[in-house]
């Protein structure tokens, strides 16, 4: 896994020390509204699922990578490819609601889709709750073609309605 670049941004691969960025993301209740589960309301909890993300990382199952402005590294968000297997991964990412609407993260996920393809991904997938119509628009904008639409189980006892997309490398 390596550093991306565009003109905006730098994609370095996640670490531990991330945690209190990404809590800045999950502890805000809007940024999670279509997360699949509740925000975080103390920094353990962000530690604890940023501890999972680098042991994901470290089994070579996922890559993920925090976001950063260049220069000056102002924390944006975070974007992955995870559960990788078969040629596939799945794409997500979550961006500091006060940047929404800046262009980050299609920026950020056109970098990481290209490198997908360089690393000889075949297939990426996503997924979003079907009210979430910013990250379905971003999706569309990116190439993605919904290929479903059904109710998810999100967490114990909850469910969603959520659309499903595809993205084959051209």
């Amino acid at each position: 896994m390596r550093e991306l670049q565009t003109q905006r941004l730098s994609l370095k691969p996640f670490v531990l020390a991330d945690a209190q960025d990404l809590f800045t993301i999950r502890s805000d209740p809007a940024a999670m509204a279509h997360w699949d589960w509740p925000g975080d309301t103390d920094i353990e909890q962000t530690q604890s699922v940023a501890q999972l993300l680098v042991d994901d990382m470290n089994r070579e199952r996922s890559c993920y990578w925090t976001v950063r402005t260049r220069p000056g590294g102002a924390f944006v968000g975070v974007v992955d490819l995870s559960d990788r297997a078969n040629a596939r991964a799945d794409v997500g990412f979550m961006i500091k609601r006060k940047l929404w609407g800046h262009g980050y993260a299609s920026e950020a996920l056109s970098v990481m889709i290209a490198e997908a393809w360089e690393s000889g991904l075949d297939l990426l997938t996503a997924r979003a709750h079907a009210d979430n119509e910013r990250s379905t628009r971003l999706l569309h904008r990116l190439g993605f073609r919904e290929v479903g639409l059904r109710p998810v189980e999100i967490r114990p006892g909850v469910t969603r309605e959520c659309r499903f997309f595809e993205l084959r490398n051209p």
